[in-house]
């Protein structure tokens, strides 16, 4: 049998509208193609600044497609700048394409094909085209991406199948039915990191393309990572919780509190002489603090000081020199990555030992 090389087109209208976020595709959002069809979708495309974004488009269940045509409708806040063919994608004759008033069309054609059986050297999935395009970036705005009049034809037993169906990329929320919303979050840990700086972590929740995190009920960051330093000022218990997102709705993690300290704040004292001896009592504490580190002087500059750290309220200096005026200070601290970071303090003029 004479094996002619027949050029067999697809049309693919894509009509694409995109924006500084544009949600998250996986192949189950799409209706499935009949087992000997294929399914041609776009990957995932985020973009979060203006520059260049690579838009994937890739081949599903290949059923013997040998040349594509394709036609390709962009926005106009997104400039063309180049495609590609993977180099994953083997034994194909060409790439042309051809830009016209934001659209793109492509023609792909692959060599070694056999007509009669539908064998194609199209790799049966993965991505077949790299479309990468210039984005300038507008702050809050959203333009969804959408399949639209998507018209397939494939060579199955020398036999030529035609199957026109619509198809709608999700658009943030309206036609996302079948996008799952995203696992909840877990809170790994709210610590602190340093002086006046709170670290919340979590675990990666399923599905998620972005993480709100709130203090109390106050949003005080949008991030993608998983961690967040969040600062304040005074001594208080916080609470936090975090909600992972995507285009399909949100789920928030169990809250997570913290005691903070005010490092601003003065602990006051009194001091009750004794033999020799000087009793430090504190009469206003510092909130949420590790300890407290007492010191007793002869001079008021505070050197030659003896030192102690306790987390009581109180403590008594002894082998001091008798009938001699002392000075001291508290100061609270608190301990971060095994350091002890301080609070402010005064000195106090004490009375004299007996």
């Amino acid at each position: 049998m004479k094996i002619a090389k027949k050029l067999l087109s697809v049309v693919i209208a894509l009509v694409m509208i995109m924006t500084v976020t544009v949600c998250a595709s996986a192949d189950s959002n799409f209706p499935q193609a009949p087992a000997n069809e294929a399914n041609l979708v776009i990957g995932t495309v985020n973009i979060l600044q203006a520059g260049d974004v690579t838009v994937p488009v890739n081949l599903n269940k290949n059923p013997g497609i040998y040349a594509l045509n394709l036609q390709i409708k962009y926005d106009s806040n997104l400039t063309f700048k180049s495609i590609s063919v993977p180099t994953a994608m083997a034994n194909y004759v060409g790439l042309t394409n051809s830009v016209e008033n934001n659209v793109i069309t492509v023609l792909l054609e692959s060599v070694n094909n056999n007509q009669t059986s539908g064998v194609s050297n199209f790799n049966a999935t993965g991505t077949l085209l790299n479309i990468v395009f210039t984005s300038t970036y507008t702050k809050d705005s959203e333009y969804p991406v959408q399949f639209t009049k998507v018209d397939r034809k494939s060579v199955v037993n020398d036999q030529v199948q035609d199957i026109t169906d619509s198809l709608t990329y999700c658009d943030g929320g309206v036609n996302c039915a079948s996008v799952v919303a995203p696992a909840k979050p877990v809170i790994s840990s709210v610590a602190y990191s340093a002086k006046n700086k709170i670290t919340v972590a979590w675990k990666a929740a399923a599905g998620a393309t972005s993480y709100e995190v709130y203090r109390g009920t106050t949003k005080v960051a949008t991030v993608t990572g998983l961690s967040y330093i969040d600062t304040y000022k005074k001594a208080a218990t916080l609470k936090y919780k975090v909600v992972a997102k995507n285009e399909a709705g949100a789920a928030a993690s169990v809250e997570k509190s913290i005691k903070t300290m005010d490092f601003t704040a003065k602990a006051t004292i009194k001091g009750t002489p004794a033999k020799k001896a000087m009793t430090i009592k504190i009469t206003k504490t510092v909130k949420n603090c590790t300890g407290y580190e007492y010191k007793i002087s002869l001079k008021k500059s505070m050197s030659s000081a003896k030192t102690k750290y306790t987390n009581k309220t109180s403590f008594k200096f002894t082998g001091l020199k008798s009938k001699k005026v002392y000075y001291a200070r508290v100061r609270a601290y608190k301990t971060i990555a095994g350091k002890k970071v301080y609070s402010a303090y005064k000195v106090v003029k004490l009375k004299k030992t007996k």
